[in-house]
């Protein structure tokens, strides 16, 4: 089972650390969200922002701007794996300084419904999905 939502969240950066992916080695900034909020709670999120030209502008100007609050777009997923153990991966696609201090976390189920099953009293929804790629990157079909 697999499921994508759209995600947007919108804090401060709390940590961020440049990754290697195994056996290909492709760099990734590895970040830390904090997203605070009155009514929503404290969140934290953790997702990756992939491509080096992403890479190289987000520290050029998180480098100068180390207290800027951002908006971060991607897709959060979730899917079984190893005997029914939960993964969950988020890359960040977009990114953007903001001015605001409204800080929360957004996600947005997308795809169209092509079957719904109850399973132990547990309805789900199984989507179809086109997620567009950019650059070098062809579009996935999940």
């Amino acid at each position: 089972m697999k499921h994508f939502n759209l995600g947007n969240v919108w804090g401060r950066v709390a940590q961020v650390k440049l990754e290697h992916s195994e056996g290909k080695g492709t760099p990734y900034l590895q970040i830390q969200v904090k997203c605070p909020h009155e009514f929503y709670g404290d969140i934290k999120t953790y997702g990756r922002l992939w491509g080096k030209d992403r890479i190289d502008a987000f520290m050029d100007y998180y480098k100068k701007n180390p207290n800027s609050a951002f908006r971060f777009r991607g897709f959060f997923s979730q899917y079984d794996k190893d005997s029914g153990q939960r993964y969950s991966n988020y890359p960040f696609f977009d990114w953007q300084a903001i001015e605001s201090n409204d800080y929360r976390a957004s996600f947005v189920l997308v795809g169209e419904v092509v079957e719904k099953e109850t399973q132990n009293g547990e309805g789900k929804l199984y989507l179809h999905l086109v997620r567009e790629g950019t650059g070098e990157y062809k579009d996935i079909e999940e």
